[in-house]
C-alpha cells in the first residue's frame, strides 16, 4: 500500500503524537523530571514578570492620568488598566515560551535520547550516538545540527512570507507545519548523522506522519501559555515519529 493511500491514517497518527508524547512524559518519571526543570523556571520567572509588569503599568498609568488631571477611578482609567493587564499576560506568555525554548536547548538532545527507550515501538540504538564531546563524530553532528537549524529557519521564514501572499497564502501554514516537524524530528536523525538531504528523503517517504505532527505543533504553539509547555512533548513526539517510521521501514524490508 502506497504512502498516499495511507495518507489519512498516517496524518491522524502524526496528529496524535503530541498528545501521546505528553501522556508518555507524565507517566514516565525520568522524562517528567527532565521536563519539569524548564517548566518550573519558566513559570516562576513569568509569574515574577507578570507581577512586575502589572505594578509598573498601574504606576505609569496613575502618573499619566494624574498629570492630565483625570480621575483614577473613571471609566477611561478602568478600561486602560484592563488593556494593560491583558498586555502584561500576553507578554508573560511569550516570555515563558521563549524561556522554555532557551532552557531546552541543552536538554533537548538528552531528552530525545532518553525518550528512545520509551517510545512504542522503542527506537533501535545507533552505534554512532555515543561519543565524547571532542570526538570527530560529535563535531560532525554539531555541524549537521547547525546546517539543519539554519535550513529550518529559512523554511519558516518562507512560510511566514507565504501566509501574506494572495492565493499562495494557504501554503504558508503547511510550510510552517513541515518546518516545525523537521526541527523536532531532527534530534534522533542528527545523532545518527543524517543530514538535510536524508531528512528531506525521510519527509518524502513519511509525508503524512510529518505533516500531521507539524499541524499539531502549529496549533499548540499558537496558544498562549500552553505553548510554553509544548516544547518538551514536541521533542519526545519527534523522536517517537522517527521510531514509528523506522519500524515501518524495517517491516517493509523484512528485517
Amino acid at each position: 500500500m502506497s504512502q498516499w493511500t495511507r495518507f489519512p491514517v498516517n496524518f491522524v497518527h502524526g496528529l496524535s503524537l503530541l498528545f501521546r508524547s505528553t501522556y508518555l512524559i507524565v507517566r514516565t518519571p525520568r522524562l517528567f523530571l527532565v521536563c519539569l526543570i524548564p517548566w518550573i523556571i519558566a513559570g516562576a520567572l513569568s509569574w515574577y514578570c507578570i507581577q512586575w509588569a502589572s505594578a509598573f503599568s498601574v504606576s505609569a498609568l496613575s502618573w499619566v492620568l494624574t498629570l492630565l488631571g483625570m480621575s483614577l477611578t473613571g471609566i477611561v482609567a478602568t478600561v486602560l488598566q484592563a488593556i494593560l493587564g491583558l498586555l502584561s499576560w500576553v507578554v508573560a506568555a511569550l516570555l515563558m515560551t521563549w524561556i522554555v525554548a532557551i532552557l531546552m536547548i541543552p536538554l533537548a538532545d538528552f531528552l530525545s535520547e532518553l525518550a528512545e527507550r520509551y517510545t512504542d515501538p522503542p527506537l533501535r540504538a545507533s552505534s554512532g550516538v555515543n561519543g565524547s564531546f571532542f570526538s570527530r563524530a560529535q563535531w560532525r553532528r554539531m555541524k549537521i545540527d547547525f546546517w539543519k537549524t539554519l535550513f529550518a529557519v529559512l523554511v519558516s521564514v518562507v512560510g511566514l512570507i507565504l501566509v501574506h501572499v494572495p492565493v499562495l497564502g494557504v501554503l504558508g501554514p503547511v510550510v510552517l507545519a513541515l518546518s516545525l516537524s523537521f526541527q523536532f524530528v531532527s534530534y534522533p536523525q542528527t545523532r545518527r548523522e543524517q543530514g538535510i538531504f536524508s531528512s528531506l528523503r525521510f519527509f518524502r517517504q513519511h509525508f503524512g506522519l510529518c505533516l500531521g505532527f507539524g499541524v499539531s505543533l502549529v496549533v499548540a504553539f499558537s496558544i498562549p501559555f500552553l505553548s510554553a509547555f509544548v516544547f518538551p512533548p514536541a521533542v519526545v513526539g519527534g523522536t517517537w515519529l522517527f521510531a514509528v517510521a523506522e519500524a515501518e521501514e524495517s517491516q517493509a524490508s523484512g528485517r
